[in-house]
């Protein structure tokens, strides 16, 4: 008796358990507890026990649940759970979506997309049909991960990519018999992720087309700092940014940003650095990366270059997509140094034709006061001819006087001769010697003037010419100091010459 009531209270909790297990699978049980109740105390313990620990579990899954559905939602993921009958793929089988998985294609609830496969099946596009089927069965069926990106049909007939992942839950014998995943609309990252192919592709044929032009002067990079923030990521790099360092298509060039940055000279490198991380960690993208600097190429010569880079930010203006431009501007550099040179090339050759105008000027006056020292010297000359021309009129009145005198003399000879003691003549030349005597004196008076007037000229003449002596080695200095400088007007002709011909 005891022991039939016993078997008889145990069979009811079981079969009480079965049901619940049931209504569970079936989403139709809101609350887990046995309503069984026994006279037998030990029974209806146990019942209280596992009412007791089916409550705790009901708690459970409910939070689990709540947070389940908190975390789908704040990241926008849609789930399903499948179940397989005898672990074969069939359209008709159970398959719970949730509000999010229905939203993302447009549908509201159960009604117009069932919880059936066949609902999620029918919304993958043509274009993708095969190779979604492909990848599902051989997750099924093998052991290939599901997890693609694949275009999905929209309830208004649009068609926006999702990625979907999915885990098979599988028995002892290897036969599933749930499968649970999840579907997120990635339309706008994929469409831009497209759009950054395109433009790459767009310009991989641009540099491949660039390539065949050994005279340009600009080569792209670019690095995907989506994933992770950290330059050590890796780079990309055309040939030409590659030609421009001196390397050749099969050199290898390690995809690394610290590969052209470890190329930049040792003096500019630091700031290089530091300028480019700030640009990078600037959300607000307001520092520009914008510079010029040395890099050591292959062959291990220092050439100039310019970089400028743009980067692409999310909405927290993370970085998420950087290029920049690499450009040779050596021979601009060059060009700037030899304009700098010819400019001051320039300023002291119109400096040195200043120095010759002022020289010019100074041999210009000296030859003005050379030319009237020398119109005194001639006016002085013309003195010293005037009293010369008197000289011998004096000197030639002399003469005549002379004459007379040797005249009268020889006549008083002859009249003393003949008058013997009586000569009474005598007194008659004596007088005429005298008069002759004194013209005599007051023309040697006049002589001697004019001899001192004579001498006066000609100590001015001296005197002027002295000057004049040194006008003229003033004049030499002065002239050598020209030939000196058109000397080095010669020479910053000839290096502008040179310069002039480097520029072509």
């Amino acid at each position: 008796m005891f022991n039939s009531k016993l078997y008889q209270d145990l069979s009811l909790m079981i079969a009480e358990m079965e049901q619940l297990k049931y209504k569970t699978q079936q989403s139709e049980q809101n609350s887990l507890q046995l309503t069984h109740h026994s006279e037998n105390k030990e029974i209806q313990k146990l019942v209280e026990t596992i009412n007791s620990l089916l409550a705790d579990i009901q708690k459970k899954e409910e939070a689990l649940h709540i947070k389940h559905e908190v975390v789908t939602e704040l990241n926008g993921i849609g789930t399903w759970d499948a179940e397989f009958k005898d672990g074969e793929l069939n359209k008709e089988n159970k398959n719970i979506y949730n509000d999010i998985f229905r939203e993302s294609l447009g549908y509201k609830n159960e009604k117009d997309f069932p919880n059936v496969l066949d609902s999620w099946y029918n919304t993958v596009s043509d274009l993708d049909m095969a190779r979604v089927t492909e990848a599902y069965e051989k997750h099924l069926f093998g052991s290939d991960p599901y997890d693609i990106e694949y275009r999905s049909i929209k309830k208004d007939g649009s068609i926006e990519w999702v990625h979907t992942r999915a885990k098979a839950l599988k028995d002892e014998n290897g036969k599933v018999y749930r499968h649970v995943g999840t579907q997120m609309n990635i339309h706008e990252s994929k469409m831009n992720s497209l759009k950054v192919q395109q433009l790459l592709s767009k310009l991989d044929l641009m540099e491949k087309s660039l390539s065949f032009s050994v005279k340009t002067l600009e080569g792209a990079w670019g690095m995907n700092l989506k994933k992770e923030e950290s330059v050590e990521q890796e780079s990309w790099f055309s040939p030409q940014f590659k030609r421009l360092l001196g390397f050749d298509g099969d050199d290898y060039f390690e995809p690394k940003i610290e590969t052209w940055l470890n190329m930049i000279s040792v003096t500019e490198r630091e700031t290089t650095s530091r300028n480019f991380n700030a640009h990078l960690s600037d959300n607000t993208g307001r520092t520009e990366f914008n510079m010029k600097f040395r890099m050591r190429t292959k062959n291990a010569e220092y050439r100039w270059f310019s970089m400028v880079t743009k980067t692409i930010r999310d909405q927290a203006g993370n970085p998420t997509l950087v290029s920049g431009v690499l450009r040779d501007i050596n021979h601009e550099i060059k060009r700037q140094e030899d304009d700098e040179r010819i400019e001051k090339n320039m300023n002291d050759f119109m400096q040195s034709l200043g120095e010759l105008a002022d020289n010019i000027k100074d041999i210009s006056r000296e030859a003005t006061e050379l030319a009237h020292e020398n119109e005194v010297t001639v006016s002085f000359a013309q003195k010293a001819k005037d009293c010369i021309e008197s000289t011998k009129a004096v000197t030639e009145l002399i003469k005549q006087i002379s004459s007379q005198t040797n005249l009268l003399g020889l006549n008083a000879s002859i009249e003393a001769a003949r008058a013997g003691e009586h000569g009474k003549g005598f007194g008659v030349v004596a007088e005429e010697v005298q008069k002759l005597s004194t013209h005599t004196a007051k023309a040697v008076e006049q002589i001697e003037q004019i001899l001192e007037d004579i001498n006066q000229s000609v100590l001015k003449i001296v005197s002027s010419i002295d000057t004049m002596s040194n006008k003229i080695q003033t004049q030499a200095a002065v002239t050598e100091e020209i030939n000196n400088t058109t000397e080095n007007i010669n020479d910053m002709s000839a290096q502008l010459l040179v310069l002039l011909q480097n520029l072509d």
